[in-house]
């Protein structure tokens, strides 16, 4: 499923892995480690897409101060969809269903979620460059 489910899966203990010989355990384990694979993938999202933001932040107090006035808002714009965009990217949910939760999230639908993550940490570069080409 890729890098972060294998980081999740190398840090088991003894325990899990024992744990792991339980029937229904196992898959009910492999759930786990995809949303957290998810949540790690999400916090990394985040954490890049956030340092973009500063930079952006940097571009806009470097225009006020070169009186470029008239640039400013449509930058500013840009890091407001971008701050709220990694505002929904913290607080989104893991792709978590409880035991007895009505709505069961299955395994192929967070291999999605994965996939849709992925995707957007693809697109970091694409916002990186653009920010390049603004300084």
């Amino acid at each position: 499923m890729g890098d972060m489910l294998s980081k999740i899966g190398d840090s088991k203990s003894f325990i899990e892995k024992l744990a792991g010989k339980i029937p229904g355990y196992s898959g009910y384990k492999a759930k786990e480690d995809r949303r957290a694979a998810d949540k790690l993938l999400r916090e990394t999202l985040a954490a890049r897409y956030e340092e973009q933001w500063k930079r952006i932040s940097e571009i806009q107090k470097r225009m006020v101060q070169e009186m470029m006035i008239d640039h400013v808002a449509l930058v500013e714009s840009a890091a407001l969809k971008l701050r709220t965009f990694i505002d929904a990217m913290k607080t989104a949910a893991y792709g978590y269903a409880g035991f007895f939760d009505e709505v069961k999230v299955k395994e192929g639908e967070l291999d999605k979620l994965y996939q849709y993550d992925q995707a957007l940490l693809e697109g970091v570069s694409k916002v990186a460059n653009a920010v390049y080409n603004l300084e």
